[in-house]
């Protein structure tokens, strides 16, 4: 599943596009892969990873019924 890949639109204000273009083109980094960098950090951030279990957990109790009714 790591190697899964999914699109999404970003949409940026005009000049912060324009900075980052500007910043890859002098530089030769992709876009992509600044924007795929900085995802990464922050969910990686310090407490993210808990907070994100404990939220599934909740979901995952709150909707127990439904959750096993539909894996059948």
């Amino acid at each position: 599943m790591a190697d899964e890949i999914r699109e999404f639109t970003v949409r940026l204000p005009v000049e912060d596009h324009r900075m980052l273009k500007v910043h890859c083109a002098l530089t030769g980094e992709s876009m992509n892969q600044i924007v795929v960098d900085l995802v990464h950090d922050f969910l990686a951030g310090e407490g993210r990873r808990d907070a994100f279990d404990a939220a599934l957990s909740k979901t995952q109790a709150d909707y127990r019924e439904a959750l096993d009714r539909l894996a059948k």
